[in-house]
């Protein structure tokens, strides 16, 4: 049982509190004195930072704030000083140029902006904060700290401050706003208070339940402040009396939010995986993976000559330069008449048919004189297909795909980690920034998003200018093989196996479902292949285990007839036979989906494994597409946000031992279900059983096991399992 929220709401009225403004060693030394005296063992303190670019420093006044691992300008007055502040280490470009701070029922705020004055904070706020926090578990935690980003906030303390993961980890207790708010509507954008106007607060305070007098009442005295022109001690310009309230309003704000949790029962969840996920995440953010330039750079050489050639080699095929980027221009060069392929392609399928009509189109025998009325597909899959119908005639389809390949690999993820890294001694390094605000709680990444570097592919298509043969080699790409460890370090990578099918299992209860997920000595979708169509594993086709397998995830994506008819390459009739034959053994799953969805039109919400909710009204909307889309992501919530529940816990977990056992380990990478670390090499072994053992420890509740995949390495292409 977690033990209920601390905070209350501030005895402080909005037109009673003065902004003091500190600028020297010896203000800010009074200031800590005041805010974290020694007879007050349990402070609760506010906090709000503000950031400025390098490159703005002692230019206009562009204010820059951290948010979510985000740059957002906000456009301040002109000014002739030049404003001096404190370099985050992970983030080159960006410093923290002032700090507000005030206490729980205190009237006064701080704002800490002086050059000495914060590096006079910087050389000892951690120390003074030791002094106050015992040695100890969680249990010994004296101090609260209130913010409208956790994030943001452990990045500071750490980055800038100097504190120790485990202090701010352990021996604070952190409070969210954004957070709260994200949880109690998943579906709405995050607030970002820089970006709010105080005017506008109880609008947005209606929309979230609060108690709209109380900003209200900000509001209106906002409005006074401006008509007297008369402002609080210490506030030149309306700017600083909207900083004030904006700091002003955290205590009353985070408490009208943690009584809307705990009403939602959905305050175990902040307290126990939300918060501590995210300073996890700020923990990850803040350790860089290293690059190997020089690979980099022999692979960018290669891709862009990859490219060049085929390139080339498609333009002679075709007898002239068009746009590869285009789907229009591929579509017309691919299916002219003077390329012989157009009777082929009316036996393709395309992908992602927008109509009957087209389908007709598409499946029917037309001469080649029949003019076109729909535009054909160019996507993998129709591409795919029409050489698969083409056969040797033309190899044109497959060097557009493998054009499209390289192309992806170059823009996507040589140029994005070429935008990003920066230098720090003789390293190249990379942070990942993440976003959290999804709906169904999964973690996404972004500038850049290294989740989505290539896997190793292989380039078919022939380049030399002679011949070629069957024993011309193709070209393999190794994109990932640029992420590599440190010296006396190696890449260990952990990955739970098939993890939203378990809980799909979990969920649905289907007995046969659960006996073929426990078995974790069989590959478990030749084993459901064969349960499913009632033959031994041994006969089990390629064919066969992928029907099963996309049946599988198209049931977790709430895939409907057509999409599935597609991914298997059959018609909307099979597709359907082959569900109601899956169904029929693995029964229980078409209950649990009719359950889920019935239990969210009649609740419009639905709920995670750990408890959290997203609100769906649209389940009940007399609009059947808006309803059916509802429908599907119910279903897709209630697995895919119960997997980002697991993957929170687990890492959660595991960074705690590894804060307990001291492992020289650095957590580098989340991938929906996966964590990559890099770990001493001495430690490998060690660590790897304890990563194993507290990962599969998360499903100790459910009825499937969560079996996990280790494997390590130096570079990131060529990992290798543990054995």
């Amino acid at each position: 049982m977690i033990n209920p929220p601390l905070l209350h709401e501030s005895d402080v009225t909005v037109d009673n509190f003065e902004l003091i403004t500190i600028e020297n060693g010896q203000s800010c030394q009074d200031f800590l004195a005041k805010i974290f005296p020694a007879t007050d063992p349990n402070p609760t303190v506010a906090l709000y930072f503000r950031f400025e670019r390098q490159k703005n420093l002692g230019k206009s006044r562009t204010m820059i704030v951290l948010k979510r691992g985000e740059l957002s300008t906000q456009q301040q007055s002109e000014s002739t000083d030049e404003p001096s502040g404190l370099r985050l280490k992970n983030s080159p470009d960006l410093y923290l140029i002032g700090l507000y701070v005030t206490k729980l029922n205190q009237s006064q705020i701080y704002y800490i902006n002086g050059q000495d004055a914060l590096k006079f904070l910087q050389q000892n706020l951690h120390k003074h904060l030791q002094l106050k926090s015992s040695v100890g578990t969680e249990s010994s935690n004296s101090i609260r700290f209130v913010c409208h980003d956790v994030k943001q906030a452990v990045q500071c303390f750490h980055d800038v401050f100097n504190f120790e993961w485990t202090f701010i980890s352990y021996r604070i207790e952190w409070y969210d706003a954004t957070v709260a708010t994200w949880l109690l509507d998943p579906e709405s954008t995050p607030y970002d208070i820089d970006k709010i106007r105080i005017q506008d607060l109880p609008r947005w305070a209606r929309n979230n339940q609060l108690d709209i007098d109380y900003f209200n009442r900000i509001d209106n005295y906002r409005k006074i402040l401006i008509n007297s022109n008369h402002y609080p001690f210490g506030c030149q310009n309306i700017q600083d009396v909207d900083f004030s309230l904006k700091i002003l309003i955290l205590f009353n704000l985070v408490y009208g939010l943690l009584i809307r949790l705990r009403e939602k029962n959905l305050y175990k969840s902040y307290r126990l995986i939300e918060i501590p996920s995210r300073i996890c995440i700020s923990l990850m953010e803040s350790n860089p993976m290293q690059i190997d330039r020089e690979y980099l750079h022999v692979l960018e050489d290669t891709i862009q000559d990859l490219i060049n050639r085929i390139e080339k080699k498609i333009f002679i095929k075709v007898g002239r330069p068009f746009n590869l980027n285009s789907p229009d221009q591929v579509a017309k060069i691919l299916y002219s008449q003077e390329m012989g392929l157009i009777s082929s392609y009316f036996n393709v399928t395309t992908a992602s048919p927008s109509s009957s009509s087209k389908r007709s189109l598409l499946k029917s025998s037309l001469p080649k004189t029949t003019p076109i009325t729909k535009k054909p597909s160019t996507s993998k899959i129709a591409l795919m297909r029409l050489q698969e119908s083409v056969g040797n005639k033309s190899d044109l389809p497959t060097m557009i795909i493998e054009w499209r390949r390289l192309n992806h690999a170059l823009t996507n993820s040589i140029m994005a980690i070429n935008q990003h890294w920066f230098r720090r001694n003789d390293d190249s390094l990379i942070f990942s920034r993440c976003c959290e605000w999804t709906a169904t709680g999964r973690i996404t990444m972004h500038d850049p998003n290294l989740i989505n570097l290539d896997k190793d592919f292989e380039i078919k298509t022939h380049l030399n200018d002679a011949i070629t043969t069957e024993n011309d080699k193709s070209t393999l790409i190794h994109v990932r093989k640029m992420i590599i460890a440190p010296d006396n370090y190696e890449l260990v990578t952990a990955d739970y196996c098939q993890l939203e099918l378990r809980i799909l299992a979990h969920f649905s209860k289907d007995t046969n479902l659960v006996k073929v997920l426990n078995n974790i000595d069989v590959d478990v979708f030749k084993s459901i292949a064969a349960d499913w169509k009632q033959i031994s594993i041994d006969d089990v086709d390629y064919e066969t285990r992928q029907q099963a397998k996309q049946i599988c995830y198209g049931i977790i994506y709430g895939m409907g007839d057509e999409s599935l008819a597609q991914k298997l390459d059959i018609t909307r009739g099979e597709a359907i036979e082959y569900k109601e034959s899956f169904f029929k053994q693995y029964h229980r799953l078409d209950d649990f989906i009719t359950k889920t969805i019935d239990n969210c039109r009649q609740r419009c919400w639905v709920e995670t494994i750990a408890g959290r909710r997203r609100p769906l009204p649209a389940i009940v909307s007399p609009k059947s597409n808006e309803s059916s889309r509802a429908s599907r992501q119910a279903l897709n919530t209630k697995i895919q946000g119960s997997a980002a529940d697991i993957i929170k816990i687990a890492m959660v977990a595991i960074q705690k031992q590894i804060d307990q056992q001291r492992f020289d380990v650095r957590f580098v990478l989340q991938m929906y279900d996966e964590l990559m670390y890099q770990v001493r090499i001495d430690q490998r072994e060690q660590f790897a059983s304890c990563l194993k053992r507290q990962m599969e420890m998360v499903g100790d509740c459910l009825r499937v096991v969560l079996p996990v995949k280790l494997s390590h390495g130096k570079n990131w292409s060529e990992l290798e399992p543990f054995l």
